[in-house]
């Protein structure tokens, strides 16, 4: 401890910035798209890797490629994809993960806490982020640009006034998560009224003209481009009918998921987590007791996060991604409470204690993923499954340059590097909410006839009359290929 005391704050700074890197890339590791996972991309994440293909390829989101997520997430995996087809979007995880890291580090900092409590906080977390569900998702990204307004927010409400690069860089993360999924802007709803009423309350309302401005300025210069890019390539009235008409249609669709009862579970079941109710409890009280009016809006934030989340009616645990920036803030404040005036011995012992319960908790979950990793790298893994056996026999009867059809996995375009006959190259759940998109897609298979159709041994009974659809199609002009797995079946088409 004394050997720490010695060093010059500079040294100090890089060591806990090294030690937020480290729990950053333990995190990091339960992405499946990590350098020791193996052809486990999964369902979201590969319809964001296939339309990063497709955009590096020459093609257009929502034109050529249907989704109904914002523009950013493509953007992002083609990036990734480009960098490195088999690592590189596991690199952009681990950036988007550092920088929420840090950024909940240096708010410890903003807020009279020590370098000490930032990384015990950031160790902490490392057993918070498994709910990200195998990674690559818009929550995940969106985690960096939600803890950067953050910082932004509590360093207007400890300085009175921010800095005009400030207010710019406010509204460029709200220009990017709104450009992820728009439902997660929660923060910046509930903290942009708080600061209007506080600068009217203050006498200095001419200041929300001029943060008005600088703020829209950052939007606009990350939201603009990207609405000319799709509006010069022919994407810009797809865009809209995907993102937002469609949206519209899936969170009201009673027939689907988000019927007012499936809401009511959905808020229910995010409100009612451990970490989200006590962060709550925490920003209440240290906001009506310590009158601290910047926890306050984050209790109120809290609130208002689970009510967009809920809009769906889905229980996804990805989504709490979205409260992960507060929950950090909440084992902030209650950490930097329950050690003042203590000394760093009993802040040690306590981080101890507090680490040895997530050891206990996440036990299970590090002790898999160590057992995989060491698989990996003495060369014990068996390679082959059954996503690399379907992979290999789409491979082997087709040609890169042959349109193929997968009912219904992207991640097998991705992995078998192929590319879809119709814009659907995905059908399940959005063909059973609009009867368009599913006529679409049966016409595109039927005059286009790609060389392979992949379809899922999918037991749901919601589809089944989709399958009996597909395999009527089908049946004339395919002939099944003899595999043994037991998930995919394969028709290739037969030749004339």
């Amino acid at each position: 401890m004394n050997a720490i005391k010695t060093l010059s704050p500079r040294i100090k700074e890089l060591l806990a910035t090294l030690f937020v890197f480290a729990c950053s890339f333990c995190n990091s590791l339960f992405a499946t798209a990590n350098p020791f996972q193996t052809n486990n991309i999964g369902y979201d994440s590969g319809v964001f890797q296939y339309i990063g293909k497709v955009i590096l390829n020459g093609g257009m989101p929502y034109r050529d490629a249907f989704d109904h997520k914002g523009p950013l997430i493509y953007l992002i995996n083609a990036l990734g994809i480009f960098i490195n087809k088999k690592f590189g979007v596991w690199i952009l995880e681990l950036i988007a993960i550092f920088i929420t890291f840090y950024l909940a580090y240096r708010i410890t900092l903003l807020i009279g806490g020590t370098r000490l409590i930032g990384c015990v906080v950031v160790f902490l977390s490392v057993g918070v982020l498994v709910s990200f569900e195998i990674g690559n998702l818009t929550e995940e990204y969106a985690m960096p640009f939600i803890s950067g307004a953050l910082y932004i927010f509590i360093l207007f409400y400890k300085n009175g006034s921010i800095k005009a690069y400030q207010a710019i860089l406010c509204g460029l993360c709200l220009g990017a998560v709104c450009l992820l999924r728009i439902n997660m802007i929660g923060l910046w709803i509930v903290f942009c009224i708080g600061i209007v009423f506080y600068l009217i309350k203050n006498k200095q309302a001419v200041r929300i003209i001029k943060y008005g401005l600088q703020f829209f300025a950052g939007f606009l210069m990350i939201v603009l481009p990207i609405m000319i890019w799709l509006y010069a390539n022919n994407s810009f009235e797809p865009f809209v009918e995907d993102y937002f008409l469609f949206n519209f249609v899936y969170t009201s669709n009673s027939t689907y998921s988000a019927t007012i009862d499936n809401k009511l579970s959905s808020f229910s079941f995010f409100i009612n987590n451990a970490m989200v109710l006590g962060s709550c409890c925490v920003f209440f009280y240290f906001g009506i007791a310590k009158k601290k009016i910047v926890y306050t809006l984050c209790a109120v934030c809290m609130v208002m996060n689970t009510l967009l989340t809920c809009i769906s009616g889905k229980t996804y645990p990805h989504y709490y991604l979205v409260y992960l920036p507060l929950i950090l803030l909440a084992f902030l404040v209650l950490l930097i409470y329950s050690t003042e005036n203590t000394d760093k011995r009993r802040i040690v012992a306590l981080a101890a204690s507090l680490g040895f319960f997530v050891i206990v908790v996440m036990g299970n979950r590090y002790f898999e993923l160590a057992k995989t990793i060491g698989r990996q790298v003495l060369g014990l893994y068996n390679p082959v499954n059954e996503i690399e056996e379907i992979v290999s026999s789409i491979q082997d009867n087709s040609e890169e340059d042959d349109l193929i059809s997968v009912f219904s996995d992207d991640m097998l375009y991705v992995l078998s590097d192929r590319f879809s006959v119709s814009k659907y190259s995905y059908q399940l759940p959005i063909i059973y909410i609009n009867q368009g998109f599913e006529n679409e897609y049966f016409q595109d298979i039927t005059t286009k006839k790609p060389k392979l159709i992949v379809v899922s041994n999918n037991t749901n009974p919601n589809y089944e009359y989709l399958f009996e659809r597909l395999r009527t199609t089908v049946e004339s002009n395919y002939s099944v290929i003899d595999t043994e797995n037991e998930y995919f079946r394969i028709y290739k088409l037969n030749e004339e």
